[in-house]
């Protein structure tokens, strides 16, 4: 919820007179105010008290990473505006599944996610096209480069063996040669 509603709902107590709001229980340890028993986190993207739709959304809830941001889903809505404007809970409880507006706002919630899930799956066939599309462009490249490495492996081995077959040959000639050259310089005295 937003800093002005988190201020509405310190005033929120019980049928025994009770404030629903609590502090943390330990302020050093980053703990978080808990309403009914439910932790309490600022969000100035929350709308402000007077505003149409929820103005506090609380209950178990999914913290997922998406896209290198944390998003929350919240399993169920629990507190509508109306309560903090009247400050009444509805029988010793924040639940109120029947107040007016409820079904349209959680139907436009749902509708509003499906968008985004919609978007979000439209966006993945695109990525995933484009490199389907990029996969396909450079698979011929590859088979390309693959073949003239080949080729290129085949060259290496045929020269690899002519050389070989140069040394066997010119070695026995060098060899001669340089016992030639040796005789005759021990033939001079040299």
């Amino acid at each position: 919820m937003n800093r002005i509603a988190m201020a509405a709902c310190r005033k929120l107590k019980d049928s025994e007179g009770d404030y629903l709001w609590q502090p943390p229980i330990n302020a050093a340890k980053d703990d978080s105010p808990t309403l009914m028993g439910f932790p309490i986190v600022e969000d100035q993207s929350m709308p402000n008290v007077g505003l149409d739709g929820f103005l506090v959304a609380f209950g178990p809830s999914v913290t997922t990473p998406a896209k290198g941001e944390d998003s929350t889903v919240l399993e169920e809505l629990k507190l509508l505006r109306q309560q903090l404007e009247t400050g009444e809970p509805d029988g010793g409880s924040l639940r109120i599944h029947s107040a007016t507006g409820y079904d349209q706002q959680a139907q436009a919630n749902v509708r509003a996610i499906v968008g985004d899930a919609e978007r979000l799956i439209e966006s993945l066939k695109e990525e995933r096209d484009q490199l389907r599309s990029v996969i396909n462009h450079a698979s011929p490249k590859l088979l390309d480069y693959a073949e003239e490495i080949n080729e290129l492996k085949a060259q290496v081995e045929k020269l690899t063996a002519l050389l070989s077959d140069a040394a066997a040959h010119v070695l026995p000639a060098d060899t001669y040669l340089l016992d030639r050259i040796t005789d005759a310089l021990a033939e001079t005295g040299a």
